[in-house]
């Protein structure tokens, strides 16, 4: 790995982005983090040809471009396998907490249709089989939770509570009540095992 300044245009966005949308107002107080001490932290890259791919720091590029910069100083990871560089963009991404549940979810996916196995998913994104098959259930669950998680209505111990309510209608109910009371995953427990005989005709 090495250090070299590249400029903009042969730098090219992430081939599978982790994260599905950017926060702007994050990204301009990070322009103007950088605008005042400069970029401390490069971006790392790996070859593409005669281009660069980004693999971490995809948010620190788009900052300097936002600043207008021609170049900027890259770490570049020379002959790194696939694996390897797909592990960077999950600890940057996913380790530092800066994508949803819902996000991961969709990349482990994406990462399911490549390599059919969850055991290799795991080796490859460090991830235990607890936490990539909890993500995984999240997108065969009710999408209604799904969007609501996606929303930040409720949390990810919610989501999958209410998910293991197998009645519709209960768990609609249960969904509603947890967004408008802001309910934890303990409540929305307590509610499934008393209600587990009620008729909410």
């Amino acid at each position: 790995m090495y250090l070299a300044e590249i400029d903009q245009q042969d730098i090219l966005e992430p081939a599978a982005p982790i994260r599905a949308a950017i926060d702007e107002e994050g990204l301009d107080e990070l322009a103007d983090s950088i605008a005042e001490i400069g970029l401390r932290q490069p971006p790392q890259v790996v070859r593409r040809g005669e281009k660069y791919e980004i693999i971490c720091g995809h948010r620190r590029l788009l900052a300097t471009r936002k600043l207008g910069m021609p170049k900027v100083q890259c770490l570049v990871a020379d002959g790194e396998s696939e694996d390897t560089v797909l592990a960077g963009r999950v600890h940057e991404n996913i380790i530092r907490r800066d994508i949803t549940p819902v996000e991961e979810a969709a990349f482990y996916a994406e990462l399911m249709e490549k390599y059919r196995d969850v055991d290799r998913v795991c080796a490859v994104t460090h991830r235990s089989r607890a936490v990539v098959e909890s993500r995984l259930l999240l997108l065969t669950g009710d999408p209604d939770v799904l969007r609501s998680l996606n929303a930040g209505e409720i949390s990810l111990a919610v989501a999958s509570e209410l998910n293991m309510e197998k009645d519709t209608r209960k768990r609609k109910w249960f969904l509603e009540s947890a967004v408008n009371n802001g309910s934890t995953m303990r409540q929305v427990n307590a509610w499934r095992r008393s209600y587990f005989d009620m008729d909410l005709d």
